[in-house]
């Protein structure tokens, strides 16, 4: 029952992002799944719940609550925003995955999951371009789909997830999901959402220079090399490719076109934190995470924030060599950090963007917490045997 909760909330949270769905309304009924899984977890294995690998992460959400509670009754602002609702969500992903991963991992979920991402995404995907992208200009310097930056960001954790877990006792199932893949990746692509590219060159960089996995690297490397010959050989492609997705159709002698606006948006920011230095101003959004926390919550709340997200780094850092669960939640943890550079809800959210990194972080937890109890068994001593005479 627990395997089929999960993977349920699975599918309807990559279901509840097609544009149709969201515009009806229909994607916080789907969202809502979530809740089956953590109840039945809760009732099944309650004391999951309240392993250490958990508790800093509750710890941080009962401090940034609490600050913004404190701010919200004593000064003008609002501190009760959306950042707060994504990181309580965020938790909800976290401490389900872990529960579930901890007391019900095996391959054959890792490969539902994979399934669910490929099948899913592609939906997804054809959806926003049949919709949306088909007859589109890629050198226009006005985008055809208005949330690009989440779905294109949803499609690369579909493609990282699918490409890395994907396995099957049949070579045929095993190319059609990397197929799937390959559909999904030249979607994101047509999606031209530059601060997902970014993320995903650190994807490509880890895996190019980090990698323990020689083939990988090897591959990763050919396949990188081929398309920068390709690009830089073609006229049209190179055209295309700086004009129509690096300078996104805009002025390149005017940075704050090129920035969609950003530049100019981020000054504004930067002018008001002196004046709200300690608490911040209250609700505000400007695209770069770490400029709207500081505007918003001020000093004490980027504090709060980043004491965690080094934290998080931290472990994932530690362990992320220990096997593929570890190392994918840690190079998704680092693309979602510098996605964040240029956006304003990263890594908390918003919404479904983010849960394949927090469904990861849950299953890494899950990781550390399995080889942690079983150095401790491994440590203990083996009591001698005696023969009885």
């Amino acid at each position: 029952m627990a395997k089929a909760l999960y993977l349920l909330a699975v599918l309807c949270s990559l279901i509840s992002q097609i544009p149709a769905v969201l515009d009806s309304g229909g994607d916080q009924y789907l969202k809502a799944v979530w809740v089956l899984p953590f109840l039945y977890l809760l009732l099944s294995n309650p004391r999951s719940y309240l392993k250490n690998e958990l508790l800093f992460f509750y710890f941080f959400v009962f401090i940034f609550a609490y600050y913004c509670f404190v701010c919200d009754m004593f000064t003008d602002g609002k501190y009760f925003t959306e950042d707060l609702y994504n990181t309580a969500v965020s938790l909800l992903m976290t401490t389900v995955s872990f529960n579930f991963w901890k007391n019900h991992s095996s391959n054959g979920v890792l490969q539902a999951i994979c399934l669910i991402f490929a099948v899913s995404g592609t939906i997804l995907a054809i959806n926003v371009y049949i919709n949306f992208l088909q007859g589109a200009s890629v050198t226009s310097a006005t985008y055809a789909f208005s949330d690009k930056n989440s779905v294109a960001q949803i499609l690369l954790c579909c493609v990282t997830f699918v490409l890395i877990f994907s396995q099957s006792s049949t070579r045929l199932m095993l190319w059609v999901n990397r197929f799937l893949a390959l559909i999904m990746l030249f979607i994101l692509i047509l999606l031209r959402s530059r601060a997902t590219f970014v993320s995903g060159l650190v994807i490509i960089g880890y895996y190019i220079f980090k990698s323990g996995n020689k083939r990988a690297r090897y591959w990763f490397f050919i396949i990188l090399s081929l398309v920068v010959m390709y690009i830089a050989s073609n006229t049209s492609a190179s055209d295309i490719i700086y004009n129509g997705i690096i300078m996104g159709g805009r002025d390149a002698s005017d940075v704050n076109d090129v920035s969609s606006g950003r530049v100019f948006l981020v000054m504004i920011a930067i002018a008001q934190i002196p004046e709200h230095l300690w608490v911040g101003i209250g609700d505000y959004y400007v695209d770069c995470m770490p400029i709207n926390i500081l505007l918003q919550y001020g000093v004490v709340g980027v504090i709060i924030v980043f004491t965690f997200l080094f934290y998080l780094f931290r472990i994932l850092k530690k362990h992320h060599k220990t096997g593929k669960i570890c190392s994918t939640a840690y190079i998704i943890y680092l693309s979602f950090l510098v996605n964040a550079l240029f956006e304003a809800r990263p890594p908390f959210g918003p919404g479904v963007r983010s849960f394949t990194l927090w469904m990861l972080v849950g299953f890494a937890l899950a990781e550390i917490c399995k080889s942690t109890k079983n150095k401790e068994i491994s440590k203990q001593p083996i009591l001698p045997t005696t023969k009885n005479s």
